[in-house]
């Protein structure tokens, strides 16, 4: 399965989101969340095994926000808490976290 989601990432379909951590090695070492760039394939796959609704609508606020980071040059991550609290999105600008969705 990870071979074929490489394959959509280099096809730009999919793009990857990272967590949240001040060490470099654990930002790196972290599990990435997936992000269809096109909503039609996120809806044929949610047939299938997903909440629908509540997937649809992270990845529209990840487009929205994928939008928002270029013009703004934004860092975006996700961020869990060691309780494995969960921060959909931690959005970051020159060094600060600006906002927590």
């Amino acid at each position: 399965m990870e071979k074929y989601l490489h394959y959509f990432e280099e096809a730009y379909l999919v793009e990857t989101l990272g967590a949240f951590s001040f060490k470099t090695k654990a930002r790196i070492q972290s599990e990435r969340k997936r992000y269809v760039i096109d909503t039609g394939i996120l809806g044929a796959l949610s047939a299938v095994n997903m909440p629908i609704l509540s997937k649809q609508l992270e990845n529209c606020i990840y487009l929205t926000l994928r939008g928002r980071r270029k013009i703004q040059n934004l860092s975006l991550f996700y961020y869990r808490s060691d309780s494995r609290e969960k921060i959909d999105f931690l959005i970051r600008e020159r060094h600060r976290t600006t906002d927590l969705i």
